[in-house]
């Protein structure tokens, strides 16, 4: 059976560049094609997991703010992720939320100490070589410092990387089972479109 990578005429005649697969990038040809497939479909999942995360807490942060309770902790919606997770450290730490604060705080540190992994996933050039230890994938990027801008490199195995995508995705679970649980206990606010 043809796919529709096969079937395009763009696809199809450039099939030959891309590690025998039209959705790789940067790839040595040699990657075989079920390696980058893989690597792609996991960085897939560790970026959908992380948008899945900011999106959550985006929610919690607009239905708390929207609380009698916690409308004296900002002056307006906390749009940075540093300063909505300090909004929701706050809001978290009082009444009536507080009982939930063990299960917020723990979440809360997770997602912060995935910000490097969440960054080179989203906004890296990444590259699939073999060396002496086996097919790896290499991510590169440019971040601003303080004198100015810092080329980064982070090279991971494929297992590596596969065990990453399971953690994003239990970390995105838990941020629907905290706001779960806040429904159970209707301590939040409907959400308003």
């Amino acid at each position: 059976m043809e796919t529709n990578a096969q079937r395009h005429p763009v696809l199809r005649a450039s099939h030959w560049l891309y590690a025998k697969s039209p959705y790789a990038i940067d790839v040595n040809p040699w990657v075989p094609c079920e390696d980058a497939e893989a690597a792609l479909l996991l960085r897939g999942a560790i970026v959908s997991a992380y948008a899945s995360v900011e999106t959550r807490l985006a929610e919690l942060s607009l239905r708390i703010a929207r609380m009698d309770a916690y409308s004296k902790l900002r002056d307006s919606y906390p749009h940075a992720v540093g300063k909505r997770l300090a909004f929701l450290r706050r809001a978290f730490g009082t009444p009536p939320l507080h009982q939930f604060e063990s299960i917020a705080l723990s979440f809360f540190k997770r997602f912060e100490e995935a910000a490097d992994l969440r960054h080179f996933m989203a906004h890296s050039r990444m590259e699939m070589v073999g060396d002496s230890t086996g097919w790896g994938i290499t991510f590169h990027d440019y971040r601003g410092v303080k004198d100015g801008v810092t080329y980064r490199h982070h090279r991971i195995t494929l297992p590596n990387l596969e065990r990453h995508a399971r953690r994003s995705v239990r970390l995105s679970r838990l941020a629907q089972r905290l706001i779960a649980r806040l429904n159970e206990a209707a301590l939040l606010p409907p959400t308003e479109m």
